[in-house]
């Protein structure tokens, strides 16, 4: 009796250390939630980098990463260094003079900008001028600067060095090995702070001057430590060979475990804090965590979208996501934490894939129900999700999904609809020669209507499914695309060229050809509040108030041209599913979510989305299961800096001067930016247009045939989509261009001297020849005259032979003396009297004639 009394003793108290044990580690948020937790949409959006794909990364093993002052990523991996300032990879060539870079395995930004790589041949220091190499004896490990711009370095044997001035100094051991506690693994510093911290195989110490004070008390880990950090807030965390991540807040005297995914995680290679606050820790198989001090850890691997690689190194940058550099795999960036996805079926559950998704529909319990197309249809209870394909009677392609009440299941699918009754196995209730059931929609009063796309409407007033022949006789189409009840006795029904209103008294017809406002081709209706008829489909979303139709367009902001389902939330915020995205339309602004900002694929389904009552918004696209948190606030975006890529050098006056035969001038400029939304900017150039050029995604610019004497250019960015007021401070640059001699004032004013003097000249020599010319036409006229007056004096003339005495005195023939004095020319003849005269015996004759 003893014996078992005593044995439950035991019992009890080994259940009461269990007890207490697991109350300590949640007290102290040691609970990790594992990838295993329960999760309707376990994947997230990644953006990747290979070198099969990114030319510019030099080798797909990343080591480090760091982003320096300037925004723009460096990338260290096992054959040198890249680059990555939102645009494109490029490979950092080896500094010319300098050691290759070879294998790096530490990247840290540099104080007053540029960068620290670490690696096999030794440290390699640029400050955006130069490179300078630092050559260590076996390599370098782990980099760490202070605010007085000392660099702290652990080698690859565990040596902690320190250097004064990395661009002029070497390097020295300020401390000796004894006073650490074991081997050095790594180091860390505070921004604005002049300590270093050292992490060791059993403890970590602080640095200050020549003090050095073991960090909490000095006390040890079970396991070695193996990664280091220090937050902003002075917090020190480290990671342990076992996988344990504790913390020590000054002044506690003791280390805090905060998180232990155990031995499959593998050891903690890395942690980083973002900009949340939370800290992330890296494992080995493509596992990571990431929590806070206090609260349940979450875990990721494989199947939430990392690759199965083990992740060497994480970056938090300023832009809000993160980075993860992976051996073998290159890089993966988390972007869009509001949205999680679902992708797989049960056949590959580990692998994401694209899985098309249809209409969502919420269930009586708070789940949902979802048609994935070619598959079946998902089924979220709160806490698992159910899958129901061919096995369970699933035959056809699935549409749409409802469920009518609590245990009854009907799936519209291609050729027919199915019913399931509490678990049973699907049977086909209603069969199609053709087409699909497109969408369910239940009245006021209780009676469910199916749409179809080839007959019309079905109904099912509790006998069964029937054509709903009253209806359907006075629809001008057929193709049923979207129904909804309205204003408790209205059915609005959109088809593919048409928007038909079912009253108790008829039919109303809107033929989208003919009602200016309504989209070609409607697909899905809406009460949008306030006495707001919203109706979306091909070419936008047409809006109805007080009679009076508008259409919005992609200019006004919608996701994209075609719009394929809307939802209203309890805040009377309107969501569109469309083929660019997700929209959220909320006080007179939309908002758009693409695969730029959390979706894995823009375009979206008939009838997927559904605002559930939590407020979350569950939306089918044609490649996941997306939700959307709303209890995830975007963070605000770190403003841009626009900077100089490629610019002349400046003078100490701060401009560019360019020689008088240089008139081309090539500018480049960029603004780092590493989310996935796009950078776009705009010029000025005084001297060419006062006016700000439209905004592009140009960064570069050449100037030709640029005239001497000052130029100014000025180049501002903006995230696209931020409006007028996102624009950042302009960057400016003056520019002159000296002048050839011909264009200096001196040479101007001679040269107006001498044009005014030949011109002088010209003019003079052209009047002195016009004035001879006039005189000479003068003399004429004086001649012309003379001889005229002449003529019209008194001739001497011989009244006899009629001769004329000329001014010489001699006597000539009258016609000699007029055709010397005129133009005029004599031929002679013979007049009657003188014939009769001087020839008589012809007179006869000529008489007769």
């Amino acid at each position: 009796m003893a014996f078992f009394i005593g044995g439950f003793i035991f019992l009890l108290m080994f259940f009461a250390r269990i007890i207490c044990c697991l109350a300590f580690l949640a007290s102290h948020g040691v609970l990790l939630a594992s990838d295993e937790n329960p999760s309707p949409t376990p994947v997230r959006a990644f953006r990747s980098f290979q070198r099969r794909t990114d030319r510019g990364l030099p080798q797909s093993t990343v080591m480090s990463l760091a982003q320096d002052e300037e925004g723009v990523l460096w990338i260290a991996t096992l054959d040198g260094a890249a680059t990555f300032d939102g645009t494109a990879i490029t490979t950092v060539p080896s500094p010319s003079g300098l050691p290759a870079f070879g294998a790096l395995y530490s990247a840290v930004p540099r104080r007053g900008g540029g960068v620290y790589l670490g690696g096999t041949p030794g440290v390699f220091t640029y400050d955006l001028t130069r490179w300078r190499f630092l050559k260590t004896g076996v390599g370098a490990a782990s980099l760490a600067e202070t605010s007085e711009g000392h660099l702290w370095m652990v080698d690859q044997e565990g040596g902690l060095f320190r250097c004064l001035s990395p661009m002029r100094t070497g390097w020295e051991q300020p401390v000796s090995a004894a006073s650490l506690p074991g081997p050095a693994v790594a180091v860390a510093s505070r921004r604005g702070s002049p300590s270093i911290w050292v992490a060791c195989r059993n403890g970590v110490v602080r640095i200050d001057g020549a003090r050095i004070a073991p960090v909490a008390g000095g006390g040890s880990r079970p396991a070695p430590i193996t990664a280091l950090l220090v937050t902003d807030r002075g917090d020190c965390w480290i990671g342990t060979q076992e996988g344990e991540i504790c913390m020590s807040a000054p002044p506690a005297v003791e280390w805090t475990s905060v998180s232990n995914p155990g031995r499959e995680f593998g050891l903690i290679r890395c942690l980083t804090a973002d900009r949340r606050r939370r800290v992330w820790a890296a494992g080995r198989g493509g596992f990571v965590c990431f929590g806070r001090e206090t609260g349940v850890w979450t875990q990721w691997g494989p199947r939430n979208g990392l690759r199965p690689s083990s992740v060497l190194c994480i970056l938090a940058d300023r832009e809000g996501t993160i980075w993860f550099g992976l051996n073998g795999y290159g890089l993966q960036q988390w972007h869009g934490e509001e949205w999680s996805h679902l992708t797989a079926w049960p056949a590959t559950p580990d692998v994401p894939q694209r899985t098309s998704v249809f209409g969502i529909v919420e269930t009586s319990e708070s789940g949902f129900l979802a048609a994935v197309f070619g598959m079946g249809i998902l089924h979220w209870d709160g806490q698992k999700m159910s899958h129901y394909g061919r096995e369970e009677g699933l035959i056809d392609d699935v549409r749409c999904v409802v469920e009518p009440e609590p245990g009854l299941m009907w799936v519209g699918c291609r050729f027919g609809l199915y019913e399931s009754r509490h678990g049973e196995k699907f049977r086909k209730v209603v069969n199609l020669p053709a087409g699909f059931i497109t969408t369910f929609c239940k009245s006021p009063g209780g009676i469910w209507y199916a749409g179809t796309s080839h007959q019309g409407i079905l109904v099912n007033e509790g006998a069964g499914w029937v054509p709903a022949d009253a209806i359907n006789a006075q629809l001008a189409e057929k193709n049923i695309r979207g129904m909804t009840w309205i204003n408790q006795d209205e059915m609005w029904i959109a088809t593919v060229r048409s928007l038909a209103i079912v009253r108790a008294g008829g039919i109303e017809q809107h033929m989208a050809e003919a009602t200016p406002g309504l989209p070609q081709s409607p697909n899905c209706v809406i009460d949008a509040g306030d006495g707001e008829i919203w109706v979306g489909g091909m070419g936008g979303i047409g809006t109805l108030r007080d009679g009076t139709w508008r259409l919005l367009t992609g200019a006004d902001g919608i996701p994209g041209q075609t719009i394929y389902s809307l939802g209203r939330a309890r805040d009377g915020s309107i969501w569109a599913g469309g083929s660019a995205g997700v929209g959220h339309y909320r006080g007179g602004r939309w908002k758009v979510y693409d695969a730029r900002s959390g979706l894995i694929e823009d375009e979206c389904n008939l009838g997927g989305l559904l605002v559930a009552r939590d407020d979350s918004v569950l939306v089918g696209t044609m490649a996941s299961l997306a939700r959307f948190d709303p209890g995830i606030t975007g963070l605000p975006a770190p403003p841009l800096r626009c900077q100089w890529q490629e610019l002349p050098p400046l003078q100490p006056d701060g401009a560019a001067h360019l020689a008088a035969d240089q008139r081309r001038l090539r500018l480049a400029w960029a603004a780092p930016w590493l989310g996935l939304v796009p950078v776009e900017y705009r010029t000025r150039v005084l001297r060419l247009r006062p006016e700000w050029s439209p905004p592009g995604a140009a960064r570069e610019m050449t100037l030709e045939n640029m005239g001497a004497g000052e130029w100014s250019v000025d180049v501002s960015a903006r995230l696209e989509g931020s409006g007028e007021f996102g624009w950042s401070p302009p960057i400016h640059l003056k520019v002159i261009v000296a002048r050839h001699l011909w264009e200096t004032r001196w040479a101007q004013i001679g040269g107006a001297l001498l044009a005014f003097l030949a011109v002088l000249g010209v003019v003079r020599l052209r009047t002195r020849q016009l004035r001879l010319r006039a005189d000479a036409l003068q003399r004429g006229i004086d001649e012309a005259v003379a001889n005229m007056k002449i003529l019209r004096g008194l001739l001497p003339i011989c009244a006899h032979c009629k001769k004329v005495r000329d001014d010489a005195g001699y006597w000539k023939q009258i016609e000699t003396y007029i055709r010397d004095r005129s133009e005029a020319e004599f031929s002679h003849s013979i007049c009657p009297e003188c014939f009769e005269k001087h020839y008589p015996e012809y007179s006869s004759n000529t008489d007769e004639k």
